[in-house]
């Protein structure tokens, strides 16, 4: 008998030549596919409800608040987060890096981070909203990624984002203009560390990335607009 991928790849290229639209959610998963847009290929990027998510004024947080929101798995740069909580908390103690998400790999970082001083990890929670609200930074590091919801919900929080990694995050942040983005999945370390703390000390930079970054999101990957385009 074929292989299974043979048959399922053979069957996923009848469905998409029979099909009156195809949809994806990133221009790479279309790429991938061999479809170029046109009017039966389409992009529709995934949606977020921007009336979750607000801005507080963080006057009384003493400390700068720093997360990264994704499952432990091996998809994510977890390792990279935590080299630089690591390196920056070594040089100063006024940062608090919050990881927050599930997966094979909680318990692992959970045992050895669990007493150092300035990390914290978290299980999924329900109210995320509440916690951005709070934080100062978004980080995303990743090995490979669709629609990084994570990323939205920062902008949509107005938090200033850095990220890393292929695939649909390059279409959602354009580096210094919405976000910091290293297209590596292993970015020059120094320069990483570099990157992190111009973003905390530069306060017109923070400001412009944040402005960019909201504008996109409302423009391009609210739940509004992906209705919208749905029904065009």
């Amino acid at each position: 008998a074929p292989p299974k991928n043979f048959l399922k790849k053979t069957l996923q290229k009848f469905l998409f030549l029979v099909a009156h639209h195809n949809v994806s959610n990133t221009k790479l998963a279309l790429g991938i596919n061999n479809l170029t847009i046109n009017n039966k290929n389409h992009v529709i990027y995934n949606g977020i409800d921007l009336n979750r998510f607000y801005e507080s004024d963080k006057k009384d947080i003493d400390k700068i608040n720093v997360i990264m929101v994704g499952r432990f798995s091996q998809v994510k740069n977890h390792a990279l987060f935590f080299n630089l909580a690591e390196a920056i908390l070594s040089e100063n103690k006024n940062f608090i890096f919050t990881a927050i998400g599930d997966g094979i790999y909680f318990n692992k970082y959970f045992d050895k981070y669990i007493t150092h001083e300035g990390i914290n990890i978290m299980s999924s929670i329900d109210n995320i909203e509440d916690l951005l609200s709070k934080m100062h930074i978004g980080l995303h590091f990743s090995f490979s990624e669709g629609t990084p919801n994570s990323i939205l919900e920062f902008m949509a929080s107005k938090i200033p984002v850095i990220a890393t990694g292929p695939g649909g995050t390059k279409e959602v942040i354009i580096n210094n203009k919405n976000g910091i983005y290293f297209e590596e999945i292993f970015p020059d370390f120094q320069i990483l560390k570099l990157s992190f703390l111009e973003l905390v000390s530069n306060k017109k930079l923070k400001n412009k990335l944040i402005k960019n970054a909201y504008i996109t999101v409302e423009n391009n990957f609210s739940f509004d607009v992906m209705i919208s385009k749905y029904k065009q």
